[in-house]
């Protein structure tokens, strides 16, 4: 019988063996569920339950809502494809909250769009087709700098917050709908670079400037270094929502100097900008960062 890999619910990773989602506590195999019948019986149980090719239980092996499966995590070649290894932000109307999201050889694979008339700075990450994915929106009455990650159908995702206190070694976490931490991003002093941890220590993604890939992208023949920024997927299996969540987060928490909000500067912040992605305007470009 082969496992799930993700849990229906939530998109959260399923460690082999468990009955029930790590992130979310939602039942791996729902009772009651029609499932895969056995060639040596007639009847059917729970732990026969249906996958699809990529290892994922679909809303008809378990009756799940459709805007509770992780979306396009299982259509090739769709902007959170696990295949995808790298990202790499490509600028184009940063300034205005706008961008090409690139794959390692430079191939445009989705979009990012800031909707200007939206009390909480909406930013949609879209297919190349326009069609949306996902969603990050900044919280405005919080303590600490909070953005809350929603899917297309606008269900909550997970919410990151930042560390208000960790000045020397920034860090950003990630809690799922239950306000459990799951994943947690640790930066550098100069705040040039994060990895992201799960819970158990184990490092699922990097987030860097591009020029630390150079050698790695075609000699650098395909992309200007200068205005770029990388991630790079460790953990094949990480939901890509999460990361790409992270890196929208760690640059408003951390590069903006006046709390506008990095690239989520809300719809009356038209004025100066001085974080480096996208959202505001800047000086020199939408990711070269600095230290305060």
């Amino acid at each position: 019988m082969v496992e799930p890999k993700f849990c229906w619910s939530c998109g959260h990773p399923i460690t082999p063996g468990y009955k029930f989602c790590e992130a979310c506590g939602a039942d791996l195999i729902p009772s009651g569920q029609k499932t895969t019948p056995s060639a040596n019986n007639t009847e059917t149980s729970q732990s026969e339950i249906a996958l699809d090719s990529e290892g994922y239980v679909t809303p008809s092996n378990v009756g799940a809502p459709e805007s509770l499966v992780p979306a396009n995590q299982y259509t090739t070649g769709s902007l959170f494809d696990p295949q995808h290894e790298f990202y790499v932000l490509h600028e184009k109307y940063w300034n205005w909250g706008s961008g090409d999201i690139l794959d390692e050889k430079g191939v445009v694979i989705g979009k990012m769009h800031r909707v200007f008339l939206s009390l909480r700075a909406r930013i949609e990450l879209k297919e190349v087709d326009g069609t949306l994915s996902a969603q990050i929106h900044q919280k405005i009455l919080a303590i600490r700098p909070t953005y809350d990650l929603k899917d297309a159908q606008d269900i909550l995702i997970g919410r990151l917050r930042k560390a208000i206190l960790n000045i020397i070694h920034p860090k950003i976490w990630l809690e799922d709908t239950m306000g459990n931490k799951i994943l947690e991003a640790r930066g550098s002093f100069m705040r040039y670079d994060f990895v992201v941890y799960d819970m158990n220590g184990k490092a699922v993604a990097e987030i860097n400037m591009l020029n630390r890939w150079k050698e790695f992208f075609l000699g650098g023949s395909l992309f200007d270094f200068a205005d770029r920024y990388a991630i790079r997927i460790l953990d094949k299996f990480i939901d890509r929502r999460l990361i790409l969540g992270f890196c929208i987060a760690i640059d408003n928490s951390m590069h903006d100097q006046h709390g506008s909000g990095g690239f989520i500067v809300g719809p009356f912040h038209m004025g100066h900008r001085h974080g480096h992605m996208p959202g505001g305007i800047g000086h020199r470009g939408p990711w070269h960062f600095r230290p305060f």
